[in-house]
């Protein structure tokens, strides 16, 4: 599932020729390609956080959190949309600072 998750991030970073994609970039893509994103994105934050120091509990507190709560791929790229659409102060970050900034939210802190 990794191997193509980090496929499917490598194919969505290269077809849009950066490697963080800013909101306004991120909301044009269909809704799979905005899928394949942020599943990319999470992965990439899911394998930072077998680090084992503070911010890899923090981010493994948040991957906890999804599984826990059964939400797939599809459905964490439209609360993350639906999340910074609300906030347009927000919009002004890439998208791997939105979903950790909405994740952040959403999962409370670590405890």
């Amino acid at each position: 599932m990794r191997a193509l998750l980090a496929v499917a991030w490598i194919f969505v970073s290269s077809t849009a020729h950066a490697t963080f994609l800013t909101y306004s970039d991120w909301d044009r893509l269909s809704e799979d390609d905005r899928t394949l994103y942020i599943a990319g994105a999470f992965d990439v934050l899911a394998s930072v956080s077998d680090t084992g120091d503070k911010e890899g509990k923090r981010l493994m507190h948040y991957r906890n959190c999804i599984e826990l709560n059964s939400i797939t791929n599809r459905q964490l790229a439209r609360n993350v949309h639906a999340y910074a659409s609300n906030r347009p102060t927000d919009q002004r970050f890439s998208v791997p600072s939105i979903l950790i900034r909405y994740l952040s939210e959403f999962c409370g802190l670590a405890p």
